[in-house]
């Protein structure tokens, strides 16, 4: 004979099932920040002539976006695999997200906000010695990190610097407090 189901069995199931989905998405939500870390940490290995790290990452799902926390980018020899003491860039924060005023008119794009971003230029021991273009194309990895069109992107409190230790007196030309703001409306 065939079982008929209650509507106690049925309502236990749904329960179960219920429990089962948000069990999977909190283990998920917990997991994403490590997996976006790696993913990020990985891109930033594979930009040649650089070493890019990444600390933390945070995860704001509601907001579509996730945060990079102190990200670090030094140039390296390619040949001896040394890397400069200088910097090239580093940011305590940049915010990558969805920009939802443009969902609301049909589009999907994305922004940046980078907080206290500092740009070092740094001069090498040999003037007159030829210095090897350097052909990193960052579009490339920026795309890689935000897959979406950018649509607006903001600076807060940058600095560029040009630096030259081997000069004397040793140079540190700098621009501070820089505020960019760029839109594509």
């Amino acid at each position: 004979m065939e079982e008929i189901k209650t509507p106690k069995k049925k309502k236990r199931r749904w329960r179960i099932v219920l429990l089962v989905f948000v069990i999977l998405l909190v283990v998920f939500r917990i997991a994403l920040p490590y997996v976006v870390l790696k993913y990020v940490n990985k891109t930033l290995g594979n930009i040649q002539q650089y070493y890019g790290h990444v600390e933390d990452i945070d995860i704001a799902l509601y907001r579509g976006a996730y945060v990079i926390k102190n990200i670090l980018l030094v140039k390296e020899d390619s040949a001896t695999r040394q890397r400069d003491t200088t910097p090239f860039f580093k940011a305590p924060v940049i915010d990558l997200s969805v920009q939802w005023k443009a969902i609301f008119k049909g589009k999907i794009v994305g922004e940046i906000e980078v907080d206290n971003p500092v740009l070092n230029f740094v001069q090498g021991k040999h003037k007159n010695e030829n210095v090897k273009a350097d052909t990193t194309d960052f579009r490339v990895v920026i795309k890689k990190l935000m897959p979406l069109t950018i649509n607006h992107f903001n600076i807060k409190n940058g600095q560029i610097h040009f630096i030259d230790h081997y000069s004397r007196p040793p140079v540190d030309v700098s621009l501070t407090h820089i505020e960019v703001e760029a839109q594509n409306w």
